[in-house]
């Protein structure tokens, strides 16, 4: 779970993955607790994102490839690596095999990473 500054949660099914010695995460959003009909949800684009894990302890960070910097290279670089635009945002449909790969290649790339703010881990107390 993660919970921005705002107190706003958001569910997440994540994997930690090592790929050539970096370490990854794959997070994929967990299905919406929505009040909306089964028709909207249906259209909601659910998808995996990887981050780049910059540091474990003693605070957690990482980084996410800039969508802008993503956009401008494959704009240059089309066949890249398989993508789909999607109303102006970058969709990646490469097999993980291929993603891996352009990950690692573009992992020092300058301008291709925005760092997050470091993460806290909060312990929720068990309910009585």
């Amino acid at each position: 779970m993660y919970i921005g500054g705002d107190g706003k949660k958001g569910d997440f099914d994540v994997h930690l993955l090592k790929v050539k010695g970096s370490r990854y995460l794959d997070l994929f959003p967990a299905t919406p607790d929505l009040k909306e009909n089964d028709f909207y949800r249906g259209h909601l684009m659910r998808v995996h994102s990887f981050m780049r894990v910059q540091q474990i302890e003693p605070t957690f960070q990482m980084a996410m490839l800039k969508p802008d910097w993503i956009k401008k290279f494959l704009q240059k670089n089309p066949g890249a690596i398989a993508h789909e635009d999607v109303n102006g945002t970058i969709v990646l449909t490469a097999q993980p095999k291929e993603l891996q790969a352009f990950l690692i290649k573009h992992e020092k790339t300058a301008d291709a990473w925005d760092d997050c703010d470091p993460m806290t881990r909060r312990v929720e107390k068990p309910k009585e």
